[in-house]
């Protein structure tokens, strides 16, 4: 999956630990993270998920991985 929107959204898959995650972005280029930390950023995912395939790819992914 292109992380490319998600970085965009200040969130994005990465591993950790051998694990698939959706975390917020620390520091993003020139502003503050957009959220207040990584159960923020997948609050926002799953409410996305809803009407977006993009961000239900990205939960799929994640339990792909569990």
């Amino acid at each position: 999956m292109d992380n490319t929107q998600a970085l965009k959204e200040g969130w994005g898959l990465f591993q950790s630990d051998g694990k698939l995650e959706i975390q917020r972005l620390d520091d993003p280029e020139g502003c503050e993270p957009k959220f207040d930390g990584d159960d923020a950023a997948l609050a926002f995912v799953r409410e996305k998920a809803k009407t977006s395939e993009y961000h239900g790819r990205a939960l799929a992914l994640l339990e792909e991985k569990l």
